[in-house]
């Protein structure tokens, strides 16, 4: 199962948190998995499986730039976002694109999350999705439902006809989306995957403490180093010499520990030697 899961670009969510479960031993969820991608630790992306239309965007972090000169026909603020939606094109999507959780799209996945796990939802619309791919933005949009075009009829009370409400939404016949897209899927790539669970386990190595032959390794290679240098582990002045040396690397250890060190070498020698 690992060798065809391997052979897959991307999978889903749900398939996402299978995976890690078998590999980790422990039980994940939907829910997990988006709290890793909110959390960053996890790329999230969407995938189409149709031409889906969408506008390029400027995105700017106010924060860490400012506040930007708008060159977009659609302008808006989205948290600590700016973007700016270009107007004089339509792009159709098609494929596997990112989903940075900036502006409007970390929000939508903590609504997400937070449905999942069921304390709630998140009352505020959360803005335009954003998708990316080769360092190109792109906001979603959606075709203007026809719904829209209902006939008005003049009554008096300030209703236009039907004809003024055609031609005036003729110049919008997109319009942006507030919400991931039905017709799509939230997937997260195998690399992203791998690389996720390659972190894991070399955090959790490094948690482990050092086993009676690797610490013998590691000190009898302390010892050849300082019999290169001409320097008796069991010498006076040895643990200052050492200790001016971590100073000079600019990661300085104390003397007790420096000493401790030195005087576990001696057993460490002698178990290689029987």
């Amino acid at each position: 199962m690992k060798k065809l899961f391997s052979l897959k670009e991307w999978v889903t969510i749900s398939d996402a948190a299978k995976n890690l479960s078998l590999t980790f031993k422990e039980d994940l969820t939907e829910a997990d998995i988006l709290r890793f991608c909110l959390d960053e630790q996890l790329k999230l992306c969407i995938h189409f499986s149709n031409k889906f239309p969408a506008k390029s965007t400027k995105v700017v972090s106010i924060k860490s730039e400012g506040f930007p000169t708008f060159d977009g026909v659609n302008s808006s603020i989205v948290g600590d976002d700016a973007l700016s939606i270009r107007a004089d094109e339509i792009h159709y999507l098609e494929g596997l694109y990112d989903v940075p959780m900036i502006a409007g799209n970390k929000l939508g996945i903590e609504q997400k999350y937070q449905k999942i796990i069921g304390v709630g939802e998140l009352e505020a619309e959360y803005g335009s999705v954003l998708v990316e791919r080769d360092g190109q933005m792109f906001s979603l949009y959606s075709k203007l439902p026809q719904e829209h075009l209902k006939p008005i009829s003049e009554d008096g009370n300030g209703n236009f006809s039907v004809d003024y409400v055609k031609r005036e939404m003729a110049k919008f016949d997109y319009i942006p989306l507030i919400n991931f897209p039905e017709n799509s899927s939230l997937v997260i790539k195998t690399k992203s995957l791998r690389e996720f669970e390659t972190l894991i386990n070399l955090e959790n190595n490094l948690e482990k403490p050092l086993a009676t032959t690797e610490r013998n390794s590691l000190l009898i290679i302390i010892a050849a180093l300082l019999k290169y240098e001409s320097i008796d582990p069991a010498g006076r002045e040895t643990t200052s010499e050492i200790l001016r040396m971590t100073e000079d690397l600019g990661a300085p250890v104390s003397d007790d520990t420096i000493r401790n060190v030195l005087k576990k070498i001696p057993d460490a020698l002698d178990s290689r030697r029987k």
